[in-house]
């Protein structure tokens, strides 16, 4: 696997996280 194609998926899961978590904070904060 290409380091290209890691920092890629890396950067798509940072990405979904980030926005969950500011989409949807109460389920972070109260889970």
């Amino acid at each position: 696997m290409p380091i290209s194609c890691f920092w890629f998926i890396a950067h798509k899961v940072i990405h979904w996280f980030t926005v969950s978590v500011l989409r949807f904070p109460n389920l972070f904060l109260y889970s």
